[in-house]
């Protein structure tokens, strides 16, 4: 098997290349890397199919593009223990693919950097302070059969926010799944409602759970709900009173046929 353990390597990334590399169908065990001084990333990982399923405390610091290129299915893969900042560009960055294994995504040093519009085929737990920053135009959708468990605290809330802090700057979070585990408690949101989705955009088909959520600056509203969608408390008053709200452009909470300003 592949394994760097207690290794340290540094100033690669000429031609596009990285410190380390994983191609389409590779794989590697990193355990206690220091990965530094790269032109590009500390890591890349070029697909969703490659292998990183043994990756501990390692140091991906002082590199010109960022800590880690990833593709989304890569994230579950990650760990806490690791250290990911300072770099020149801060952050890990998800430039594709699709979340196809169940996990869970956790809260670094560094912002979770999503470059494009990504699906979730499985059931994702999201740690609580975790950053979530969303690119122009991107946007995050809870397919069928799969959930998003997004459960920060007071303390350590989970923030999804647009790259620039603009209304309508990234696309939103949208449920298409209707799984009991979508849940946002101590949940952060803004900057969504590019191409009139919202901030949360629950489907006819979705539901989500509710709970010390933040929406605020989205181009439309905090949360739309499609007819048939399902949100807990229901749409409405009781929502108003889980999700704060302020400075959405079109409404706070957006039934289908109904717009309501919270109080």
């Amino acid at each position: 098997d592949n394994v760097l353990e207690w290794v340290e390597i540094s100033g690669g990334g000429d031609g596009d290349w990285a410190n380390v590399y994983i191609r389409s169908t590779g794989g590697v065990a990193m355990r206690h890397v220091t990965s530094t001084n790269s032109a590009t990333f500390g890591l890349v990982v070029e697909s969703d199919a490659a292998s990183l399923n043994d990756f501990s405390e390692n140091t991906l610091t002082g590199n010109s593009q960022g800590a880690v290129e990833t593709f989304l299915n890569q994230v579950v893969n990650l760990d806490n223990a690791s250290t990911y900042s300072p770099n020149t560009e801060e952050g890990v960055f998800i430039i594709n693919g699709s979340a196809n294994t169940s996990g869970t995504w956790p809260a670094i040093d560094a912002p979770l950097i999503f470059n494009a519009s990504l699906n979730i085929f499985e059931d994702i737990v999201v740690e609580a302070g975790a950053e979530l920053v969303f690119e122009e135009n991107a946007r995050l959708n809870v397919e069928a059969d799969s959930s998003l468990k997004a459960v920060g605290t007071e303390a350590a809330p989970i923030r999804l926010r647009g790259a620039e802090p603009t209304p309508g700057f990234w696309q939103g979070l949208v449920f298409i799944s209707s799984s009991g585990n979508n849940v946002l408690e101590w949940v952060e949101i803004s900057d969504g409602g590019d191409g009139n989705w919202s901030n949360v955009y629950i489907r006819r088909t979705g539901s989500a759970t509710f709970q010390n959520t933040t929406s605020t600056n989205s181009s439309t509203c905090g949360v739309f709900v499609e007819n048939n969608g399902f949100t807990t408390p229901t749409a409405g008053a009781g929502l108003c009173e889980e999700v704060r709200v302020s400075s959405n452009a079109t409404a706070d909470i957006c039934l289908e046929e109904n717009e309501i300003r919270c109080p």
